[in-house]
């Protein structure tokens, strides 16, 4: 669609149009106006970030919609938006469907805005493999048999550093697993470690 027609879709639906962003791979919204506006002027959005109207057939930067345009500042904020509640543009996470020990940990992780990356799981620690093919991470599950294979095949040699490495290996896997099962189960991301 060209952009004049992006245009006067968005003209004729300005004060009641919905907007969807897209940043880092994930769609956000839909927003409103007044929801658009207060997160650019809080900054968690910016002009540059993508934009899709309803209505429209096409993403464009925000700053391409009209009344966002950078040469027009944006008006000041409604008295109906409250602003000493923070705004977040991250989707929220629904993590009931998972056993309570998961959404505990989750929880924390979500708490510490992503940066809890280390926290002990018992199960993961003792069976790898069948844990992580449970919870869908098939590339860590895969790793790990691999890694059995090379263990088994190193005991007939005595080769007690593999020995130690598979065990040094499943150490880190307990204290990383909750974090990889989080990747999956917030972003859809399978992480390799």
């Amino acid at each position: 669609m060209p952009m004049g027609s992006f245009s006067s879709c968005a003209r004729k639906h300005h004060t009641h149009m919905n907007i969807t962003i897209h940043r880092d791979g994930q769609n956000y919204g839909p927003y409103s106006v007044p929801d658009v506006r207060q997160h650019l002027a809080s900054g968690s959005l910016t002009l540059t970030d993508l934009a899709f109207i309803e209505g429209a057939s096409e993403w464009t930067t925000l700053g391409q919609v009209p009344g966002f345009a950078s040469s027009t500042p944006p008006p000041p904020p409604s008295r109906a938006l409250s602003t000493d509640l923070p705004v977040e543009v991250s989707p929220k996470s629904d993590f009931s469907n998972l056993k309570p020990y998961y959404q505990k940990q989750f929880q924390k992780i979500e708490e510490s805005n992503d940066q809890r990356k280390f926290s002990w799981n018992w199960p993961a620690f003792f069976f790898a493999f069948i844990w992580a093919f449970s919870k869908g991470l098939n590339k860590n599950g895969i790793l790990f048999l691999i890694i059995i294979v090379l263990v088994q095949l190193s005991t007939q040699e005595s080769n007690w550093w593999i020995i130690r490495s598979g065990l040094l290996f499943h150490c880190y896997y307990g204290c990383r697993a909750n974090w990889l099962y989080y990747n999956k189960a917030k972003y859809n991301n399978q992480l390799w470690m």
